[in-house]
């Protein structure tokens, strides 16, 4: 099917700049305060660090000067989630969403098999909203390990959860390394000793080729690999359309009944698009890039609600 154009309607660059200069004094407020919450934390720990070192505690000094390491490598992630914070309410307005503190209810709604079931999602930005009458809902989303005794990151991104007008047979997109290792089990005895993710009787789907965009695509039985919407819904899944600019990884999805879940993981593996280092003057970077960060997700919805639409319009 031919996609329309655009999937998502760009930025005003005038209008941008206009709010640019409204947000300037709260943006310079918030990088100032990060700023000076960032030194004060690593005058801390510098002192605590050579106070250690001073009484013959080096283990302990170590150990700060780790912390001390990995604060340096966190503060432009923090600083960047502060800048895109202020921008975020009028990108929000920009894009006909809203934010909203549905983080326990979009939790709870994640299917268990979308992540491996070790992990531990914690929910932070919610923001909800309608394409062409259909519930879409974007939440930045962490994943975590916690059997050890420091916590593992198994996945930082945006889930995409759409509401579609009919009925999907279950299916389940899984990344790379987990695909890989299901094929290399031909009897599929691997699914029964406590997989990774919890996909119950699987088997692969012959529509589509292996490889791509590094995903394996598996169907639930009794599910048609070839019958409607499912087809196209999954062409999409499996082929971003070129003028969605989807540039970030598919990391998995998977569908409970009429709702599609996808994980998608930015390009740059962060879970909020990088800005350049002349954005801690420029407000209008801060904007777009959390209009880019979203509307990665948001084409993805309008490509999904429109494969499922026009397919079943057709049947």
């Amino acid at each position: 099917m031919q996609t329309k154009e655009p999937l998502i309607t760009t930025l005003d660059p005038d209008a941008v700049e206009r709010e640019a200069l409204g947000l300037a004094p709260e943006f310079h407020r918030v990088t100032r305060k990060e700023a000076v919450k960032s030194i004060a934390f690593l005058l801390a720990l510098l002192v605590g660090a050579s106070a250690a070192f001073y009484f013959g505690s080096w283990t302990l000094g170590l150990f700060l000067l780790i912390i001390i390491v990995a604060a340096l490598l966190r503060i432009p992630k923090v600083l960047r989630r502060s800048q895109m914070g202020v921008a975020l309410p009028y990108v929000l307005r920009s894009l006909c969403l809203e934010q909203n503190s549905g983080g326990l209810e979009f939790n709870r709604s994640l299917p268990g098999r979308l992540f491996p079931r070790v992990g531990d999602p914690l929910v932070s930005t919610v923001v909800s909203g309608s394409i062409d009458g259909f519930p879409v809902a974007i939440a930045e989303l962490e994943v975590l390990d916690r059997r050890a005794d420091t916590p593992v990151v198994l996945f930082e991104g945006l889930v995409l959860r759409v509401g579609l007008p009919t009925p999907l047979p279950g299916f389940l997109i899984l990344d790379a390394a987990h695909s890989r290792k299901m094929e290399r089990t031909s009897s599929r005895t691997w699914l029964s000793r406590k997989p990774h993710f919890d996909v119950g009787k699987l088997v692969p789907c012959p529509m589509l080729p292996g490889g791509v965009h590094d995903l394996g695509l598996w169907l639930e039985m009794p599910a048609d690999p070839v019958g409607q919407p499912l087809a196209t819904v999954l062409k999409f899944l499996s082929y971003p359309p070129a003028e969605a600019r989807i540039d970030g990884r598919i990391y998995s999805a998977t569908n409970d009944g009429k709702t599609i879940y996808v994980a998608l993981r930015p390009a740059d593996a962060s879970s909020r698009i990088d800005m350049t280092p002349a954005s801690g003057t420029n407000a209008s970077l801060a904007i777009h890039a959390t209009f880019e960060w979203l509307s990665q997700p948001l084409a993805l919805a309008n490509a999904l609600i429109g494969a499922t639409v026009d397919t079943t319009a057709k049947s």
